[in-house]
Parts: C-alpha cells; sequence; structure tokens
C-alpha cells in the first residue's frame, strides 16, 4: 500500500467509524466475564470479542480481522509463559519435597546409627 492509499484510509475509517454503534454488543459479549477478576488471558479474550462485536456491526472488518488474529497470538504467548511458569512451580515443589524426603530419612538413619551404637556400647 502507497502513502496515498494509505492517507486515503485512514480518511475513510475516520468517516465511517462510529465505535459507539458496537458498545450495546461489546456489553453484552464482555457480560460473560464480570463474575471473576480480570486476567490477562481475560483482556485478550474480550478485546477478541469486541473486534467480533465491530464485525458483526460491519466495522472495521479488515482491521477488525488482523486484530482478532493479533490478540489471540497475544493470548497464547499469555498461556504458553502461564503453563511454562506452573511446570516451573511443580517442579520446584517436587525438587523440595524430594529433599525434605531425603532430610527425613538421612535424620532416621541416623538415629538408627545411634541407637545400634548405644546397644552395642551396652553389651
Amino acid at each position: 500500500m502507497n502513502r496515498a492509499a494509505l492517507i486515503n484510509r485512514v480518511e475513510q475509517k475516520v468517516i465511517t467509524d462510529a465505535r459507539e454503534d458496537s458498545f450495546s454488543e461489546i456489553a453484552a459479549l464482555w457480560s460473560v466475564y464480570l463474575h471473576h477478576p480480570v486476567t490477562g488471558e481475560d483482556v485478550a479474550m474480550m478485546m477478541i470479542l469486541l473486534k467480533v462485536a465491530r464485525v458483526m456491526k460491519c466495522v472495521s472488518i479488515d482491521d477488525s480481522l488482523v486484530d482478532i488474529a493479533g490478540y489471540a497470538a497475544c493470548a497464547a504467548e499469555i498461556w504458553e509463559k502461564d503453563l511454562n511458569a506452573q511446570h516451573e512451580l511443580e517442579a520446584i515443589a517436587k525438587a523440595d519435597a524430594e529433599a525434605k524426603q531425603k532430610a527425613v530419612e538421612d535424620a532416621a538413619l541416623k538415629e538408627a546409627h545411634k541407637a545400634y551404637d548405644l546397644l552395642n556400647g551396652l553389651r
């Protein structure tokens, strides 16, 4: 797209773009999320819903479809980071549990040696 086409597209968008026309659709779609705190994933999904509402009103369809793909990619990245963080936490918890178990076993073994030495000393 050349400069003149870009400027023309921006001018047309400003003239034809009436965002407030889709507010009722946006509100209806976002109301699903009002029952819990908003997360990064929620924001990405709600922005997709906003763009869906705009497509439903035939407003900026090309831009909205591109934005939907972008928000979906953002959501995928957030979920991947969250999943990796969860796996890291699970690995840390497992290592901690194993270390605690080893410490208990070592302490029990040490006490068993003390008891053995004490019994041998009494004989």
